[in-house]
């Protein structure tokens, strides 16, 4: 028989060196499900990891695309912009929001540098985190009279282990953005701090002083896609956390993202996502799972 001793930390001082991370809620996707992804969106307020369980599939980064695949772990600090969809596979993941993390020379509610690379490939870390993730996942969902404590104490414990798995894994980039490259990410900025306005091609270019058909070679090349649909794309991830996370009625979720006609925001919310607005609130509710206020 083996013994081994731990050094736990008992002094407040060493205890409150990652602030006071809590648990906000889990997300879980499950891999017979290959319809209601995410668009883009982002979360001001806290920060989220992902956990891939099983299939494979593509989550784009603020602007950078990666491929993602079973015992991966996604890390995204408060404010960055992402989402995540199924490949060739189905796509199974359970995803867990928290605030309250304060760790040292980092803005609040961030986990990684910006300049890191927020993909980690778990290898021989992933049964560990497959453990904890999946009883976290089905502790959550129960009705134990401590349920809140219970999860809170699996959630911490996975938090550290991110945080030990980010000091071994984490990488940076290996080159820098070229100046067209860097004119694009500083379009979509521009462009995402007004998504929810009216904006035309032109007006855009007029800020930038550059001619609106270069604006457009300029913005595919950088982000990927024509402007036309990454508005589209940023405007349904707007609606979606507003279907999410408010009890909002769909023509004023519509007018928020810019969309005052409401038959035409959920024409192109059902193209996108196979569902109309309603039906994807009452679908992604029962996925959804908040844990009672602290």
């Amino acid at each position: 028989m083996q013994k081994y001793n731990v050094s736990i930390p008992r002094t407040p001082r060493e205890l409150h060196q990652v602030g006071s991370p809590h648990l906000l809620y889990v997300s879980s996707w499950e891999q017979t499900m290959t319809t209601l992804p995410r668009s883009l969106h982002s979360h001001p307020d806290f920060a989220e990891f992902t956990f891939i369980l099983a299939g494979q599939g593509v989550c784009e980064l603020d602007g950078v695309f990666y491929p993602i695949t079973k015992g991966d772990l996604v890390v995204c600090n408060r404010g960055i912009l992402h989402d995540e969809f199924a490949d060739s596979q189905p796509i199974a993941l359970v995803s867990i929001a928290a605030d309250g993390i304060q760790l040292p020379n980092l803005p609040d509610n961030c986990i990684l540098p910006n300049d890191t690379v927020p993909l980690l490939h778990l290898d021989s870390k992933a049964p560990a985190f497959h453990s904890l993730v999946t009883l976290l996942a089905d502790t959550v969902k129960s009705t134990d009279a401590r349920r809140g404590l219970t999860c809170q104490s699996l959630f911490l414990a996975l938090f550290y282990l991110v945080l030990d798995t980010i000091d071994m894994y984490c990488q940076k980039p290996s080159a820098a953005a070229d100046p067209v490259t860097d004119l694009g990410h500083q379009i979509r900025v521009y462009v995402d701090a007004h998504v929810t306005e009216e904006l035309s091609v032109n007006e855009i270019a007029a800020v930038f002083d550059i001619s609106a058909s270069y604006l457009a070679r300029v913005f595919k090349r950088s982000i990927g896609c024509p402007l036309s649909k990454y508005i589209i794309r940023r405007r349904m991830g707007e609606a979606q956390s507003l279907l999410l996370n408010s009890s909002l009625p769909i023509s004023e979720v519509a007018a928020r993202v810019g969309y005052p006609n409401q038959s035409y925001f959920t024409k192109l919310f059902t193209q996108s996502f196979k569902v109309s607005p309603l039906q994807y609130r009452k679908i992604s509710s029962e996925r959804l799972i908040n844990l009672p206020e602290r």
